[in-house]
């Protein structure tokens, strides 16, 4: 049972093959999703930093809102203009940790007489993020409550300190246990997909490539493919006799 619990968590009981199989179909919604929170977390960067310069006692908060705001806008960057999927992956994490630390900075140094209430949505949201082995998200958010333990006794008051921990705490293993549920659910449909496409793209009786997927790779090739590269479609008759006469297998 417990070899079962620890499979889940760390792999959302999903086989290496399997995620291997759907490495790509990840890889695209994982891009998608880097350049969206990435213009979203610029966004409220950026509008932090217009009202911290109007509203006086949100000063303090400055400099974690301008380190946020060049990170995302970096991050965000990268996602566009860099075709390097290991660049791609690192700012993934990157904005993951961003998120969190930037929100245990904002409370610890910025309001620590406050409870820790920016953090929690965040813990509860960024095991959603992104499609990736649980595992991944349980280091991001197990380092930056690491950070935030080691921090919070020094600068929160006695009176709040163990609700504040118990509340980070709390939330960051259910973010991290939904997110485990959501990756498997994710997955697994990424799977069921990637069946119904073969089935689509192949013909059933001789596994071979069917029109549809020429007409799909054709579609897909993209401008200012080598003039050498060639297609190649072979069409055989008389199969319509072999058929009748000896069977399909034939």
């Amino acid at each position: 049972m417990l070899k079962k619990i620890i499979s889940f968590i760390i792999t959302a009981d999903i086989s290496d093959e399997k995620y291997k199989t759907v490495k790509d179909d990840m890889y695209r919604n994982n891009l998608i999703m880097l350049r969206v929170l990435s213009a979203i977390a610029t966004t409220i960067f950026l509008v932090c930093m217009s009202m911290g310069l109007m509203v006086p006692n949100m000063g303090s908060k400055m400099p974690m809102y301008v380190a946020g705001g060049g990170i995302a806008i970096t991050i965000c960057c990268a996602s566009f203009f860099s075709h390097s999927q290991k660049l791609h992956t690192f700012c993934m994490f990157l904005l993951d940790f961003m998120l969190l630390s930037t929100g245990l900075l904002i409370t610890l140094l910025g309001a620590p007489e406050q409870l820790t209430v920016t953090l929690i949505p965040v813990a509860l949201l960024v095991p959603l993020f992104f499609d990736v082995k649980p595992i991944v998200f349980i280091v991001v958010v197990g380092c930056a409550d690491l950070i935030y333990i080691s921090i919070a006794p020094f600068v929160k008051p006695s009176e709040i300190l163990t609700l504040d921990m118990v509340d980070v705490l709390a939330f960051s293993i259910a973010g991290i246990m939904i997110g485990t549920v959501i990756t498997k659910v994710k997955v697994e449909r990424y799977i069921y997909a990637n069946r119904i496409k073969k089935v689509a793209l192949r013909d059933g009786l001789t596994d071979c490539y069917n029109r549809m997927a020429y007409s799909e790779d054709v579609a897909s090739m993209p401008v200012g493919y080598p003039s050498d590269f060639v297609y190649v479609s072979i069409d055989v008759n008389g199969l319509k006799m072999v058929n009748d006469s000896k069977g399909h297998e034939a």
